[in-house]
């Protein structure tokens, strides 16, 4: 059985122990903690967790993008762009999809 991931857009929640990550009904996806080894260095945990959150609720999109560029390149006649084939980069974008879990889809 597929599980599904929360649904999207994900928000940062800043607490005195690090950055939570929540959906839009507050509930818990995930949690990057302060690193407490190294002070007076700059914290990655605020950083990752914006990645995290900026690349997850990019992802449904993107994949949706992708798949509708795939189609287009398969429905016109082969082209270049630049020194790149239109075959090349349709392989290249299946090769991307392929690493996609089974089923997946834009949840939001």
């Amino acid at each position: 059985m597929r599980r599904h991931h929360s649904p999207t857009p994900w928000h940062l929640f800043e607490n005195c122990e690090g950055q939570s990550i929540v959906d839009d009904d507050n509930g818990h996806v995930a949690y990057c903690d302060w690193n407490t080894e190294n002070e007076g260095e700059e914290d990655p945990a605020t950083a990752n967790a914006a990645f995290i959150v900026s690349a997850c609720n990019a992802h449904g999109n993107l994949v949706s993008q992708l798949r509708l560029a795939l189609r287009a390149l398969t429905a016109t006649p082969r082209f270049r762009v630049d020194h790149t084939d239109s075959i090349a980069i349709a392989s290249e974008i299946r090769r991307v999809l392929a690493k996609l879990p089974a089923g997946d889809e834009v949840q939001s």
